[in-house]
């Protein structure tokens, strides 16, 4: 899991690019290493906000979250984060499960044969 920080209209200190990674490591055991995870910490006035946006296939696993407190900012982010996650894996098992009624399990683990050319017949 590749983590890439920026910040906007705050310095990145080596403490906050610290508590980010150790908060993100513990959503590693969800993703191959090759995932990028893209941070942005910013500030606006008394407003401390930490957005994370994790890009999968097909779909994207993002959260915002603002308080007067960045390290309370990470803390926030990730717990939501790891709960959209395993949102995600619940509805991509029950997306399964419920092909899985439907169809043989012959025809799911076969792959996709060539079904015969379709014939489109004009007719005035």
């Amino acid at each position: 899991m590749r983590i890439r920080i920026t910040g906007r209209n705050i310095e990145l200190t080596d403490g906050l690019k610290a508590a980010v990674e150790d908060k993100l490591k513990k959503l590693e055991k969800y993703f191959t290493p090759d995932t990028d995870v893209y941070v942005t910490l910013s500030v606006e006035k008394e407003r401390q906000k930490v957005e994370v946006t994790i890009p999968m296939k097909g779909n994207y696993i993002r959260s915002e979250q603002v308080s007067n407190d960045m390290y309370v900012s990470i803390d926030l982010v990730e717990e939501v984060i790891e709960r959209q996650l395993k949102k995600y894996r619940t509805k991509l098992v029950a997306k399964h499960q419920n092909a899985a009624s439907v169809f043989k399990q012959e025809f799911l683990n076969s792959e996709a044969e060539d079904d015969e050319a379709i014939k489109i017949v004009r007719t005035k």
